[in-house]
């Protein structure tokens, strides 16, 4: 839910409703960042963002981001994490895996950058080469159909790409929901929990 739908609801200010969600989803990066994903991991990069005319593919002023789903025996998604990252420098990219995913996984990609370092960190790491691969085709079509609905969340609920530098706890926002999907009861009182248990921190102006 955006701000102003939120502000709507409950009658209050934009502001306000802001700070309310800008809130609670610090207590959903929190309780993210106590986890990491294990066993059969797809990982790879994506773009957020709206449309950047003239400037085609990584030249483009949309927010790189990093993507890991966690598989279950059936090939299907079970946990996701995603976070943005300042480019693809083999360091930046390492270091971000390392903060999602168990280094005793095993990790699938395609040829992305920065990603030909991975196993120096120890993780067994399988790579895929896109080129070799039919027009249609992605190395990981689940990775492919939680990008595609990551995206139309993003659009669908805020109609615009959110600002950089709150860009991260809207994914985590994301992650924290879709991780927990299969819970038919008590999400709002594991959020409160979360909140509980958050770590207070002084929260910006709206941007």
């Amino acid at each position: 839910m955006s701000a102003v739908e939120l502000a709507a609801k409950l009658g209050v200010r934009y502001t306000t409703a802001w700070y309310v969600l800008r809130r609670l989803r610090i207590a959903m990066s929190q309780r993210e960042e106590q986890y990491l994903l294990n066993g059969e991991v797809d990982v790879d990069d994506m773009f957020l963002g709206g449309v950047s005319p003239g400037r085609p593919g990584r030249s483009t002023h949309k927010v790189p981001c990093l993507i890991a789903v966690s598989l279950d025996e059936q090939s299907c998604p079970k946990y996701m994490r995603v976070t943005p990252v300042d480019g693809w420098d083999p360091f930046e990219v390492c270091q971000r895996v390392v903060e999602m995913v168990d280094v005793n996984a095993t990790l699938k990609t395609d040829g992305m950058g920065g990603s030909n370092h991975l196993s120096d960190v120890g993780y067994t790491h399988i790579r895929t080469v896109s080129a070799r691969l039919g027009e249609d085709e992605h190395f990981s079509p689940v990775l492919h159909t939680q990008i595609a609905n990551l995206k139309a969340q993003m659009q669908g609920t805020y109609h615009r790409r959110p600002s950089k530098r709150y860009i991260a706890s809207y994914l985590d926002e994301h992650c924290f929901l879709f991780n927990r999907r299969h819970i038919q009861v008590g999400i709002m009182d594991r959020l409160l929990n979360a909140c509980a248990l958050s770590v207070p921190i002084r929260v910006a102006e709206p941007a």
